[in-house]
């Protein structure tokens, strides 16, 4: 495997299913910036970005797992199809969990 499909899945599985921001600094330049769906605070700095919206998927989502249908790569860029799981336990985008957890 490459390395920047091994950085790829450090930042699936480390960052985002284990939550360990730790590896922000490892895995992301300063000049990295956070063009996802969970975007965060607009003044926020691209790292600082990254952490809240780790934080916030993680908090609602506390058992967060991810599988990779399908992973691409053509020099410095990568590609994941990527089949997320999880219990919704917390608030999510403004909407509180359901009654009863379910997957």
């Amino acid at each position: 495997m490459s390395d920047i499909r091994a950085a790829a899945r450090r930042v699936t599985f480390d960052l985002f299913a284990r939550g360990d921001l730790s590896l922000l600094d490892e895995l992301t330049t300063p000049a990295f910036r956070n063009h996802g769906q969970t975007p965060g605070p607009a003044e926020a700095d691209g790292r600082a970005n990254l952490a809240n919206a780790i934080e916030r998927v993680r908090t609602a989502f506390p058992d967060l797992s991810y599988e990779i249908e399908h992973e691409l790569s053509d020099g410095e860029l990568v590609a994941q199809r990527l089949v997320p799981r999880g219990t919704h336990l917390g608030r999510w985008r403004g909407e509180r969990p359901p009654a009863a957890p379910r997957r």
